[in-house]
């Protein structure tokens, strides 16, 4: 039998062999105890080394397909830890983490491979309160209920009453603790309903204490969630809910009297009442590790029953002269020339929501920025602040009106939760 013809040329093996591979034997994966199905796309080595189906490769040629299997292996493994972390399978990318660890011991990389088995012990560790492949992006039908970010606020950006700050503070560090806590058989302030009038920083407290715990804020989408079908609110209010066990986050249910208002309205809608019975019961039922926050501007409207069904309320007002003066020091002392009079202007801005405060200190540093001015004089914070303050006047007269057409009379929250409310 005529064997076939060998390589003219061999490759010196000293040339190819991957560092990590030039102690005796360390890491080195023999060809010829793997099946042809474990090369990529289930081809044959010896017929892609030496021109005979089947045949084991040697010498040089055993050396190069040990480095590209090696190359491959760790391409393979990058991806899969890719796909895993966008699928937020936490249980797939340690098992993927563990095998690279594993192969670097392999390779005579043990420092290595005892760093990152030391980062996953870790990490799993602290899966309780921040997962390290938590994803907030939510998939399939939650995309439409759901919207997913990522806040950088922090407390220093918010400017509260002592007694609400410190509020938002202990909620903030019961989760930092929250494994002791329940270790001890004690149970966490997750589940919060903010109250008071439009821009007084309700849905910064929610960006703030999602930044502060580096959680995803998800805010609900009233949109997605509310149908005209009936049942299907519901049912996707139960998504929704569902998902905080999955995904661990902050969910905020802003302008939350679009489906909490009290029951025995008289332009109440029998589906709603469903809808609000069903929020009722998970919110009282969900034993997750999230924060569910609940937002509104108009706590008289609320069913009285939903105040009891929440950790802590939180209740925000105008600010003050005081938090007014510190809001226009924050965001202007480093463009603002000598001599300026902030407790004046203070008081000019007084009656001006959070937000409205934070705009006018947005449209000063604008205006200066394209103007090309250095500095920025009292005149021209005085100017901006009335102009503000038209602003807001000509839109609450418009609110106010809208409101005295739905007046309702009752209590804000009547002690009776049955009891419910007639139009004026």
């Amino acid at each position: 039998m005529i064997e076939p013809a060998k390589a003219t040329s061999r490759i010196p093996s000293q040339a190819c062999t991957h560092p990590a591979d030039q102690r005796a034997g360390e890491g080195v994966i023999d060809p010829e105890s793997r099946s042809t199905s474990d090369m990529p796309g289930g081809r044959q080595t010896g017929a892609v080394l030496d021109g005979v189906p089947g045949a084991p490769p040697s010498g040089a040629k055993k050396t190069v397909l040990t480095v590209a299997e090696h190359a491959m292996a760790s391409a393979e493994q990058i991806k899969a830890l890719l796909r895993s972390h966008m699928d937020g399978d936490d249980d797939h990318f340690y098992a993927v983490a563990m095998q690279v660890a594993a192969r670097e011991a392999r390779r005579g990389h043990g420092r290595l491979a005892e760093q990152l088995r030391s980062l996953i012990d870790e990490s799993k560790s602290k899966r309780g309160l921040r997962s390290l492949l938590q994803v907030g992006r939510p998939h399939g039908e939650l995309t439409s209920l759901l919207e997913a970010r990522y806040p950088k606020d922090r407390l220093k950006h918010l400017v509260v009453p002592a007694p609400l700050g410190t509020q938002i503070e202990r909620v903030i560090r019961e989760q930092r603790h929250a494994d002791r806590i329940l270790a001890s058989g004690l149970t966490l302030r997750r589940k919060l309903l903010l109250v008071g009038p439009p821009g007084t920083g309700k849905t910064l407290t929610a960006s703030i204490i999602a930044g502060e715990l580096g959680l995803p804020l998800l805010s609900i989408r009233l949109d997605g969630l509310i149908t005209k079908y009936m049942g299907e609110t519901a049912a996707r209010l139960r998504q929704v809910f569902e998902s905080t066990n999955r995904t661990l986050g902050v969910y905020l249910f802003d302008e939350f009297d679009a489906i909490g208002s009290r029951r025995g309205m008289a332009n109440e809608v029998g589906e709603m009442r469903r809808v609000l019975n069903s929020f009722l019961q998970m919110v009282e039922q969900d034993g997750s590790r999230s924060l569910v926050l609940a937002a509104s501007n108009h706590p008289e409207l609320l069913d009285p029953a939903l105040f009891r069904r929440f950790d802590d309320i939180l209740q925000y007002k105008l600010p003050d002269q005081i938090q007014i003066e510190e809001v226009l020091r924050t965001g202007l002392a480093r463009k603002s020339a000598d001599g300026i009079d902030w407790p004046n202007l203070a008081m000019l801005a007084q009656g001006l929501n959070h937000a409205d405060v934070t705009r006018a200190v947005n449209d000063i540093l604008k205006d200066a920025l394209m103007d090309q001015r250095e500095r920025i004089s009292q005149a021209d914070v005085e100017r901006l602040l009335v102009e503000r303050k038209e602003t807001a006047k000509q839109v609450g007269d418009l609110s106010l009106g809208r409101h005295q057409r739905q007046q309702l009379v009752c209590d804000p929250i009547p002690a009776d939760p049955d009891r419910g409310c007639a139009s004026a």
